[in-house]
């Protein structure tokens, strides 16, 4: 699809568009069967305890969707400027030949020409007004080179942005929509159609409604019946239990993770998706109460520990992090441009070696818990042992 896109005449910025609507769309899709998956496979296996087969599943889950979700944006920001099947990133010298060729053939064999023979353009560009697209290219030839392979940097912040927009709107809405069709399907199930055609059970309900309930003498049996199945009569309790069954914190998490995933590794590319996470949380948190209390059954009471498993992808992803966007900002920016292709390795060995430094040290001297919550933990720890263990 990319490589279609970069042949067509369609504007730079709706390649990128159409490109970043149909990734979000293929994440989403894959995430889904590929969460299915993990559960398939999970099940094959004879695990002795639940913690064991949840941890494995985990595993699973977050494998397949780490590949799936962050493929792409590594491929973009660090495989596709050696890629000239898809000419390249955001704004470079061939795909801006390429726009120009389907609007102006002549100007743009000459450009291919410059392209090829590496001829300096020099003053053959001054005929052409500022802005043309003659002159965009004279001036990305006199700056950048004929090789200037475009700005990898900005267009995987871009396709970020789109993935973000689509993770607060499509995600939500479909988080919504599910607990809401499963309520709606449910409902109808339980509710009798009244424009049925009677057949042999419907004429067997007819004949007993006109017999008299002996413990109702005043009302048919139907009328005892539609009280018992009447929502409006029924207890709390009763309701719930036709809503669907609220699976746990598992698909909660794995969201999650993998927004966590997006929002560290590939930050300094697109600052403001912290932000958009925040923004996301706060609107799911309202949209997860809502789904709780009102479309779902009552969760299983049941106890952990810790966060287990999922504290482990937090640490890891906090660790590739560092090497992730430190090697964004040395080899795929424009600004990194300037250093020596010679010293880049020398500089991003030294820049991570420096972040991870300054990461050890705010984990030596940060505590994990703060000071009042372990008195608070160990107070609380004290009067249990003074309440329950008579030995104490």
């Amino acid at each position: 699809l990319r490589a279609a896109l970069a042949f067509s005449t369609l504007e730079l910025g709706t390649i990128l568009a159409i490109a970043g609507v149909v990734n979000g769309l293929q994440i989403q899709i894959f995430n889904f069967v590929y969460a299915r998956l993990s559960v398939w496979l999970n099940d094959y296996e004879n695990h002795r305890t639940d913690s064991q087969y949840e941890n494995y599943l985990i595993g699973k889950s977050f494998g397949f969707k780490v590949v799936n979700s962050f493929i792409t944006f590594v491929y973009i920001g660090f495989g596709k400027r050696f890629d000239w099947s898809v000419r390249y990133c955001k704004g470079s010298f061939l795909q801006r030949i390429a726009k120009l060729r389907s609007k102006h053939p002549d100007d743009a064999n000459i450009a291919m020409g410059w392209y090829f023979n590496q001829t300096v353009m020099g003053d053959v560009a001054n005929p052409y007004a500022p802005g043309s697209e003659m002159y965009q290219l004279a001036n990305i030839y006199n700056h950048q080179g004929p090789d200037y392979r475009g700005d990898c940097f900005g267009e995987l912040g871009y396709q970020l942005g789109i993935l973000f927009g689509m993770m607060i709107f499509v995600n939500n809405f479909i988080e919504i929509l599910g607990p809401l069709v499963g309520k709606f399907l449910q409902d109808r199930k339980q509710t009798k159609d009244p424009n049925a055609k009677k057949g042999d059970a419907g004429k067997l309900e007819e004949s007993e409604a006109k017999q008299k309930d002996p413990e109702v003498p005043a009302g048919p049996i139907n009328q005892k019946l539609a009280k018992i199945t009447d929502p409006s009569k029924q207890s709390d309790a009763e309701n719930e239990f036709e809503y669907t069954q609220y699976e746990g914190t598992f698909a909660d998490y794995d969201e999650l993770i993998i927004q966590f995933g997006f929002v560290v590794l590939f930050v300094v590319v697109f600052p403001a998706a912290p932000i958009l996470a925040m923004l996301n949380n706060i609107i799911e948190f309202r949209l997860d109460a809502t789904k709780l209390m009102t479309f779902t059954r009552r969760p299983h009471p049941k106890g952990t520990y810790s966060m287990g498993t999922w504290f482990g992808i937090l640490t890891l992803l906090s660790w590739v992090m560092v090497v992730s966007n430190t090697g964004l900002i040395v080899f795929s920016s424009v600004q990194a441009n300037a250093i020596p292709n010679d010293l880049k390795w020398v500089t991003f060995v030294i820049v991570e070696h420096i972040l991870i430094g300054i990461k050890l040290l705010i984990e030596f001297f940060v505590p994990d818990v703060p000071t009042d919550v372990e008195e608070s933990m160990a107070r609380q720890e004290v009067i249990g042992y003074t309440l329950v263990d008579p030995n104490y």
